[in-house]
């Protein structure tokens, strides 16, 4: 899900598709195109391959060829690095030489995070054919809020052996904590340049795109993304056109997915002592059925660790409200790691 191939706000992806929600990764996707009658293929992500954990190794995108009605090869994306705690940091994409037939590299994607795990930098390193290495050429370094989300970032770009700022980003939330804008300005005479606003519905979420018209004083529409999230993963897409024709429909994606139990995870009990409740949580839940001196966890689906606590009642209560929406396990076990019982808690808001 991590690679789209129309321009889509990499801070709202981070907020509706994280990379397991309830034991689901992503399988497929299928991007098509309105030609102002029909429907057309135009990309497609297949082969998707996880580790044990569910994190995501490898991924092929194919695009379409009307001429010969069948889909060729075009990117694939590899290498997956994650560092100790689960958090992706490096991936290499390669673009299918169609002349001599091999995978030739094409882009390097590192994140780099903070000591506590928050992302402060993301790079892109084209591959350069004449040195046959990496080059420097644009990252944005993120200046984060206490919880982790960002407020402002600055894009830069390598000129002349030296970083120059092209843009700033300033992000802004709502009461509820979601994103509501980003906005990007120049960093020569603070410029207006591009502001994303966002608005969420029961079951959909929705993206506007515009543009500051320096001719008019006024925004303008470039393109509407509305995004119908299944369990903050989007079962579809939509890119609609909206500078010049309103609401135009121009391409859609669809995503299919399949189950994924991550090892660190995994179930080793069956047995069912524990209760949790209420599920889905708003950000409360109490467990119930706890014995005296086990361990209480709480692991987010990529199995890290977010809170641990010793029972000293057999019902225990847990806040939530500062984790992002999603599911969680709560995971019980003796202080001699025997008798692991695990159970399932879903936060909607």
């Amino acid at each position: 899900m991590k690679k789209l191939y129309f321009i889509i706000s990499v801070s709202l992806l981070s907020i509706i598709a994280p990379a397991c929600i309830d034991a689901q990764v992503q399988s497929s996707s299928l991007t098509k195109q309105w030609n102002g009658s029909s429907w057309e293929n135009q990309v497609k992500d297949t082969n998707f391959i996880y580790n044990s954990n569910c994190q995501l190794l490898y991924n092929l995108g194919e695009t379409w060829d009307s001429s010969a009605n069948n889909w060729d090869n075009s990117l694939q994306f590899n290498l997956s690095y994650y560092n100790s705690n689960g958090k992706f940091y490096q991936d290499s994409e390669q673009v299918w030489n169609s002349v001599t037939s091999i995978w030739n590299n094409y882009t390097l994607v590192t994140d780099t995070y903070d000591g506590s795990n928050y992302l402060i930098n993301q790079s892109l390193k084209p591959w350069d054919t004449t040195t046959n290495s990496w080059q420097n050429y644009y990252q944005t370094a993120y200046i984060n809020n206490i919880d982790g989300t960002p407020h402002m970032a600055y894009d830069l770009l390598w000129s002349g052996g030296a970083w120059d700022t092209i843009g700033i980003k300033n992000f802004r939330y709502n009461i509820s904590g979601q994103l509501d804008s980003e906005l990007f300005v120049s960093p020569i005479g603070n410029i207006v340049g591009t502001i994303y606003s966002y608005t969420y519905g029961t079951s959909y979420v929705r993206w506007l795109d515009q543009t500051w018209n320096t001719n008019t004083n006024s925004w303008r529409n470039e393109q509407l993304v509305t995004y119908w999230p299944n369990m903050n993963m989007p079962d579809s897409i939509t890119l609609e056109l909206t500078a010049n024709v309103p609401d135009t429909t121009f391409s859609r994606q669809t995503f299919t997915y399949t189950p994924c139990t991550p090892a660190a995870i995994a179930q080793i009990d069956p047995a069912d002592p524990l209760h949790v409740y209420p599920d889905p949580s708003i950000g409360y839940f109490t467990v119930s059925g706890l014995m005296q001196g086990q361990s209480v966890e709480i692991y987010d689906c990529e199995g890290q660790r977010l809170a641990s606590r010793i029972a000293d009642h057999t019902t225990m209560d847990f806040n939530i409200a500062s984790y992002a929406s999603g599911m969680y396990l709560v995971r019980a076990s003796n202080q001699d790691g025997s008798m692991a019982i695990q159970k399932k808690i879903v936060k909607t808001q």
